[in-house]
């Protein structure tokens, strides 16, 4: 990536969101991966020309190209393989940042941990309505970090109400990340009262 960063920046302006998300994970996992050191400041750039371009998008009008049709829960029958979600649509900001957690399809958590990084510091993709974005706030703000800490906790909250051995790999890691957010934004900046994932 280091070599190419200017013909990079200079095609965002013009890209997809899908392409612009999958160059926007491939900066954040370069950036939660210590071997490629030498690439950080690549990525960096990257992701600050991705910010800029999703903030003036998000004063644009409406680009078609950029939603999504909606997803079917219509089976193809006969079709024994494994089952792709990729092309899936992802709710949430979260889960369509990639953020992803337990013992299957979980990420690292250096990885999970860049991501909600970024989520919290940068711009957001302006693929979902004003009115849902507006719920998570401006960069580095109270309410992006209580957006975030409050979907993290209901994830484990709900996986607990479900009583399923399977989910302890995901619970950890959103009890793992929130620690991370409540040590790394929380303390020493925001005062609002930091959610629980207890049941009562």
């Amino acid at each position: 990536m280091a070599g190419s960063v200017p013909p990079i920046i200079e095609k965002i302006p013009q890209m997809r969101m899908d392409a612009m998300m999958r160059l926007w994970r491939n900066a954040v996992e370069i950036r939660s991966n210590d071997r490629k050191k030498g690439q950080w400041k690549a990525a960096a750039q990257v992701l600050d020309a991705i910010n800029k371009e999703w903030i003036r998008r998000r004063r644009q009008p409406p680009n078609p190209d950029d939603f999504f049709k909606w997803p079917s829960t219509d089976a193809e029958p006969g079709r024994r393989s494994k089952i792709d979600v990729d092309d899936w649509m992802q709710e949430g900001v979260l889960r369509y940042m990639g953020y992803q957690v337990g013992s299957t399809n979980g990420l690292s958590s250096n990885l999970r941990h860049r991501i909600l990084e970024q989520v919290f510091d940068g711009a957001l993709p302006p693929v979902f309505p004003n009115s849902y974005l507006d719920q998570w706030g401006e960069p580095k703000s109270a309410l992006r970090l209580q957006k975030m800490a409050e979907s993290i906790a209901a994830f484990a909250r709900n996986a607990k109400r479900k009583r399923n051995d399977s989910l302890w790999g995901a619970i950890r890691d959103w009890e793992s990340d929130l620690r991370f957010l409540y040590e790394q934004f929380y303390i020493g900046h925001f005062y609002f009262a930091w959610p629980e994932t207890t049941l009562g």
